[in-house]
């Protein structure tokens, strides 16, 4: 994956979860930034998205979001730090997306991360789109502990996983869609097995 290999020519560094991270998100149409401690505090965040051009165009461009990324993360990084009231250089790493996603959309995300990261040498920590979903649940559930099963819906990906750890899936049911039924399902089904159902 060409994202991927961007990567691999910068020097990652592999290490626990930083003090305070600003993430990077660019794997379809939102940009997305947050500086976040590893206590679960959001310092900072900000979103942006081009709904209006997604309807004239009748869905999802991958240059257009590409390009929408591009213009927007500097201004939104900036915003995200001045909120926080923490120094760039001051910042414990940058996570980024960096698989699976929209590939021109990722790459300026991960741009992005890698210039910050090189500009105050700082470790950059590569992010996977659908683990994070799934883990994602553990800052908002303090009850929720390792193992745990997990029904994952996003864009063109459906699947059911066991999160093992952070960084420990075992898949079960791969499946690649291309509607939103998918998504409807797995609300439906939740609801009825009175489960937790994340979006």
């Amino acid at each position: 994956m060409k994202c991927l290999r961007i990567l691999n020519n910068y020097h990652l560094h592999r290490r626990k979860y930083s003090r305070i991270v600003l993430g990077i998100e660019t794997s379809c149409d939102d940009t997305a930034v947050a500086i976040v401690t590893d206590s679960k505090k959001i310092l900072a965040a900000r979103r942006y998205t081009e709904r209006a051009i997604q309807r004239q165009q009748g869905g999802i461009n991958p240059s257009v979001c590409a390009l929408q990324h591009r213009q927007n993360l500097p201004h939104l990084i900036a915003e995200c730090l001045e909120e926080s009231g923490v120094k760039a250089h001051d910042l414990d790493g940058v996570a980024v997306t960096v698989t699976p996603g929209l590939v021109i959309a990722l790459k300026e995300g991960i741009s992005a991360a890698i210039k910050l990261a090189k500009e105050h040498s700082l470790p950059l920590i590569p992010v996977h789109h659908m683990r994070a979903h799934a883990v994602s649940i553990l800052l908002v559930d303090d009850q929720i502990r390792f193992p745990f099963s997990t029904l994952l819906l996003s864009g063109g990906h459906a699947l059911i996983a066991v999160a093992n750890g952070q960084e420990d899936f075992k898949l079960h049911v791969p499946h690649l869609v291309r509607t939103n039924d998918a998504e409807m399902s797995g609300t439906t089904t939740a609801t009825n097995f009175g489960i937790i159902y994340s979006v």
